[in-house]
């Protein structure tokens, strides 16, 4: 059974509303709708918050849906990629490619190429982590199941 069917078939036993239940989680009725429709999910500490509410194992919750154990490995992956490493490695790297026209000793130009090689490296490790993030995101999804739809998968 998919997670936001599960969650869903919890929250009816209960006899809880959506509104109810994000009012116990701190989040909003449409955050709610959007879980148990798939559209969405949870991050970690909120799953532990609704195991607990609807007194569900979170293993059971975790292992009937290999989605939601998906997007809790990219969000976990993603909070390793913070905005402050990703402008820090694009400031070194741009650093690395202008410092061969700005210094003009000939080591130093050197020095500058192989900064611009590592820095090139940096750019491509960063483009692939976001261009496996994106692809995976919901609105990806629709464009290409909208492409197969109606071009036949180009």
């Amino acid at each position: 059974m998919k997670f936001g069917d599960r969650i869903k078939e919890q929250r009816i036993k209960l006899e809880m509303t959506q509104a109810n239940v994000a009012q116990e989680l701190f989040t909003t009725r449409q955050t709610i709708s959007n879980w148990e429709k798939g559209k969405s999910y949870p991050d970690l500490d909120t799953l532990i918050k609704i195991s607990d509410l609807y007194h569900v194992p979170i293993d059971s919750l975790l292992r009937e849906d290999k989605d939601l154990k998906n997007n809790l490995d990219r969000k976990i992956t993603n909070k390793r990629f913070t905005p402050l490493f990703i402008f820090i490695n694009f400031g070194i790297s741009f650093w690395f490619i202008l410092q061969p026209y700005i210094i003009t000793n000939h080591l130093w130009a050197r020095l500058g190429n192989l900064g611009l090689a590592i820095s090139m490296l940096g750019i491509i490790i960063t483009a692939g982590h976001f261009s496996a993030y994106i692809e995976d995101s919901p609105l990806i999804r629709k464009i290409n199941s909208f492409v197969k739809e109606k071009f036949g998968g180009l």
